[in-house]
C-alpha cells in the first residue's frame, strides 16, 4: 500500500490522463516493493513478464512481450501506446526488463520442441495474446459492440462497458482498457457488493448447498 501511494505521486501525470489510481494489487506496486525491499533479486531478473505471458514463453521460449490488457496495471500507457517515462525516472526500471506490448489477439510465436513435448501441442502451433480474465469474459459474455454492457456477479458487481472514448472519472472509480480493435475502449467500474447481494438474496448457508448441487450438473448453457 505505500508503493502505491508512491507511485500515485510519482505518475501522477497518467493518472490524470487514464482517470485511475495504482492499489496495492497492482503489478507495479508489487515491482515497486520487490525493489525496495529486495533489489539483489530485481537486477538478477532478466525480464519482468506478467502470469499470463509466464505460460506464452513457456510455449514459445519468448519472454518479451505481453498484451496491453494486462500491462496496463504494470503502469503502461494505452493512450500514447508505450510505457511512461516515471517508471525509469521514479523506480529505476530499465527499458530493457520491460516487455513488448502487443494487441490481444497479435502471434506472440509459435510453439517451440520443449513447448509442444510438455504439453502435446502440435510444434510451431501458433501462440496468440490473450486479455485478462475481466476482458476477456465481457467479450464472451458479447458486450463487445459500442453501447453494449454487461454485469458480473461474483465476490464484486463489475459493471462493463464499450465506449468509442476513454472514460475519464475524475474520482478514478471507472478504469478503461483498449478494446482489441484499434480505437475502442472497455470501460468498467466495481463495487465489493456481489457476494453480500447473493447473501442477502438466497441466504449464506444455502449458497454452499446450491454450489454442491451446480457442480455435478457443470457444463450448462447457463454456467
Amino acid at each position: 500500500a505505500d508503493q502505491a501511494g508512491e507511485l500515485n505521486r510519482a505518475g501522477e501525470d497518467l493518472i490524470a490522463k487514464l482517470g485511475v489510481r495504482f492499489n496495492a494489487s497492482h503489478g507495479l506496486a508489487k515491482l515497486a516493493w520487490t525493489l525496495a525491499r529486495a533489489p539483489e533479486r530485481f537486477e538478477r531478473a532478466a525480464r519482468i513478464v506478467h502470469a499470463a505471458d509466464f505460460i506464452a514463453a513457456r510455449l514459445t521460449g519468448r519472454y518479451d512481450t505481453t498484451d496491453w490488457t494486462t500491462a496496463l496495471r504494470t503502469g503502461y500507457d494505452p493512450v500514447e501506446g508505450c510505457w511512461p517515462v516515471f517508471l525509469a525516472h521514479a523506480l529505476q526500471i530499465p527499458r530493457e526488463k520491460l516487455p513488448r506490448v502487443t494487441r490481444p489477439g497479435e502471434p506472440v510465436g509459435p510453439a517451440d520442441a520443449e513447448g509442444a513435448r510438455e504439453t502435446g501441442l502440435t510444434p510451431a502451433t501458433t501462440v496468440f495474446a490473450g486479455m485478462t480474465e475481466d476482458c476477456a469474459s465481457q467479450l464472451a459474455a458479447g458486450a463487445f459492440a459500442p453501447g453494449a454492457a454487461c454485469a458480473t456477479l461474483g465476490p464484486q458487481t463489475v459493471l462493463k462497458a464499450v465506449a468509442r472514448e476513454l472514460v475519464r472519472d475524475p474520482r478514478a472509480r471507472v478504469g478503461s482498457c483498449p478494446h482489441p480493435e484499434s480505437g475502442l475502449w472497455l470501460p468498467r467500474g466495481v463495487t465489493q457488493s456481489g457476494r453480500a447481494a447473493l447473501e442477502r438474496e438466497f441466504g449464506r448457508d444455502r449458497l454452499f448447498l446450491l454450489d454442491e448441487r451446480v457442480g455435478p450438473r457443470l457444463p450448462t448453457r447457463g454456467l
